[in-house]
């Protein structure tokens, strides 16, 4: 019996960081596409710039895309650049280039949307596409994430795997939410 009580309560404790997970952004678009966005985490300040990454999912008729949903802090005139990428290093060194989604480039102000409280004070915003298949190799950690932006690019290293967690957390939240 306490062996049970003690197997039931790790489980429960093991899923605690994907209940937790809360959802920032929900709507569907005109031509039915529904956007859903994660809460996001504040990568922290390097050169006076600050850079949040969440997890986007699109669903449209049944097919689920992810992207990582990044805005950076209005304080400085750093832009991201359409076709810009972001490179992801794991822990085991493997890197992945992820693109700019075609007209995910934008500023703020002008997209007719709403995101909650951090999202709203951001200037700069960009979708970076991120295959399913990467999203389960995150489980190995990721060490290192690099955003090419202009004038100057945006780089920052994890010891501990918190963005990884984060992003996994996340896709399951976006998951249930589309049934996928």
């Amino acid at each position: 019996m306490i062996k049970k009580c003690l197997l039931l309560g790790l489980f429960l404790l093991g899923m605690l960081p994907a209940a937790a997970q809360s959802v920032v952004y929900d709507q569907t678009s005109s031509n039915g596409v529904r956007t859903l966005i994660c809460e996001g985490i504040n990568l922290g300040v390097v050169n006076n710039m600050d850079v949040n990454v969440a997890l986007a999912g699109f669903d449209y008729d049944g097919t689920v895309l992810y992207s990582l949903a990044v805005v950076v802090g209005s304080g400085n005139s750093t832009t991201i650049p359409a076709g810009g990428k972001c490179v992801l290093t794991l822990s085991n060194g493997k890197q992945y280039e992820l693109e700019t989604v075609a007209g995910g480039t934008a500023v703020l102000q002008n997209m007719d949307v709403y995101m909650d409280g951090v999202y709203q004070s951001y200037q700069r915003f960009a979708y970076y596409n991120i295959k399913k298949s990467v999203l389960k190799k995150l489980k190995k950690g990721v060490a290192s994430i690099e955003f090419r932006m202009q004038p100057n690019n945006y780089r920052v290293t994890f010891d501990a795997d918190v963005l990884g967690s984060l992003l996994l957390n996340s896709r399951e939240v976006i998951d249930a939410a589309f049934d996928n």
